[in-house]
């Protein structure tokens, strides 16, 4: 891989020389260039090296930022916008390294050239968003599909750097050291002015076009509350719990149960088997029904009761499954 300070000769003679003859192909050609530096080794040279070192290299970063921006405004004619974007946004990288090992020196080190040139960082980021924005324009102009709120991004943008540079680059001496003048800002003040004209056309073409009559929705059809599931089964649960808590009035219900199941079982047990099937319905299981649920299913099903012995309830309360 291409060290950074190997190149600088050569991309800063590519770069004055374009300012002369406007030729993009001196700056894709230190583009080029550029790409063949290992970013990794050139972030870990920076966060170890001295003030001098890091100053020859903000050098070289600030010629290749310049040119990234240079390029993206020469390529939005025949590019598409997503591409002249990209360059903005590799400029912005080189501008990201500037400040992030340069602010890394406490104030006692900072070198005077070192403050230049991260002043000269900071600016160039805030210009990459008005260059973004005067991209953009330069696309909305011949598209017809450009929405109002587009524009009057690009109108806030244009307007918050026209104010910055009057108000913190107003020194001549500072815009020498930049690269701009006042026929920069100018520039800057007329693209607020056609962005305005625009987003007012285009505001007046929407609201020239009649407005497409919706057809008449169908109303809403009321749909009758069905009552669910659950409740319904809860209620039937309930009924049954109601009906079984009040007292038989037919004896002959027990009794005939009784001999259905039951034959050999003698009268004493058959008459106090009658007598629970009479009495209103309490929690203690009986002899018969060990389960509040098996009482209840043997009322209404024509349920059986198993056998009255202590072995035969235990197994029945183990196995019975609803």
């Amino acid at each position: 891989m291409t060290n950074i300070l190997e190149i600088y000769e050569e991309i800063h003679s590519n770069y004055e020389t374009f300012l002369v003859t406007k030729n993009p192909g001196l700056l894709a050609a230190n583009i080029r260039l550029y790409e063949r530096v290992d970013q990794r080794a050139l972030k870990s040279f920076l966060a170890t090296a001295m003030a001098h070192q890091v100053e020859e290299c903000n050098q070289a970063l600030l010629i290749i930022g310049k040119s990234y921006i240079a390029y993206a405004l020469a390529m939005k004619a025949s590019a598409t916008r997503k591409a002249c974007f990209q360059q903005l946004k590799e400029a912005d990288e080189c501008y990201k390294i500037i400040g992030k090992y340069t602010r890394s020196f406490p104030y006692t080190s900072m070198t005077p050239l070192l403050s230049n040139q991260l002043m000269e960082a900071v600016y160039r980021k805030e210009e990459i968003k008005f260059r973004r924005a005067e991209i953009f324009f330069h696309y909305a102009k011949n598209s017809p599909q450009v929405v109002p709120e587009a524009l009057k991004k690009i109108i806030t943008v244009g307007k918050s750097f026209s104010a910055l540079l009057k108000k913190s680059y107003k020194d001549e001496a500072i815009q020498q050291q930049l690269g701009f003048d006042n026929k920069f800002i100018s520039s800057v003040d007329e693209l607020i002015s056609d962005a305005m004209s625009l987003l007012e056309n285009r505001m007046g073409d929407e609201a020239n076009v009649p407005k497409r009559k919706s057809p008449p929705q169908p109303s809403p059809q009321v749909r009758s509350k069905e009552v669910p599931k659950s409740i319904v089964k809860k209620r039937r649960i309930d009924e049954l719990q109601d009906s079984a808590s009040e007292p038989s009035t037919n004896t002959d219900v027990g009794l005939d149960r009784i001999d259905a199941t039951d034959n050999t079982s003698n009268t004493q047990e058959r008459a106090s088997f009658v007598i629970q099937s009479t009495a209103p319905f309490r929690e203690k299981a009986s002899d018969n029904y060990p389960t509040k649920k098996s009482w209840i299913l043997s009322r209404f099903f024509q349920f059986q009761p198993p056998p009255a012995s202590v072995d035969n309830q235990e197994e029945f309360v183990s196995t019975y499954e609803v």
